[in-house]
């Protein structure tokens, strides 16, 4: 299958944050039906998440949180990660998306509790050397894969050295999708390690 151009790419995630604006939270406190898949039954994606937060909070567990540190959190959508790592001790917490319309719905849910960017992963406007702790929850693997790279280059740029990075990705390198941009497990060490991480 033919994988979307860089342009492409962005103008399906724009379209996709924007056909879930009026998505409702009642019921759906975690915003799974709009992080994850809202065409699908509502314990499909508590299923899914359910091992997602096994994961974050495995991740979480080996972090030390000084209580004046800043995150960031790549592709936030719905903003539930924000909202986990915010029961943290960090002095600040921001959500980027590509997806107004998705940020948006946050802010309502969320109010001035989180700090939100509308912006591309690849182009973050933030001070270098500044952050305490950047993840992107199965997000990446969704950009192309130049697009990952300048991702990956941003990324290093706004983390203080030393400080944590942690990502969960797709290694479903034959998935059939127009948009899925994984890789292999060994491929991921790679891209990272040649991204200083």
């Amino acid at each position: 299958m033919e994988k979307l151009t860089p342009p492409k790419a962005l103008e399906f995630w724009i379209k996709n944050g924007e056909r879930k604006r009026h998505l409702s939270r009642h019921g759906d406190p975690e915003g799974l039906s709009i992080g994850l898949y809202d065409d699908f039954p509502p314990w499909i994606n508590r299923y899914y998440a359910f091992f997602q937060n096994l994961v974050v909070n495995r991740f979480l567990r080996q972090i030390k949180f000084s209580g004046h540190g800043h995150a960031l959190e790549i592709g936030c959508g719905s903003a539930r990660w924000c909202h986990k790592i915010f029961d943290r001790p960090l002095k600040s917490i921001t959500g980027s998306d590509i997806s107004f319309h998705l940020l948006r719905n946050s802010m309502r849910f969320y109010g001035n509790s989180i700090r939100f960017l509308n912006t591309p992963a690849s182009i973050l406007p933030i001070k270098s050397n500044i952050l305490d702790l950047v993840y992107s929850i199965t997000v990446i693997h969704h950009l192309p894969f130049q697009i990952q790279e300048a991702t990956l280059d941003e990324i290093h740029r706004v983390l203080k050295h030393g400080k944590s990075f942690f990502i969960i990705e797709s290694t479903e390198i034959d998935a059939s999708s127009d948009h899925l941009y994984a890789r292999s497990f060994d491929n991921w060490i790679k891209l990272l390690e040649n991204h200083h991480f």
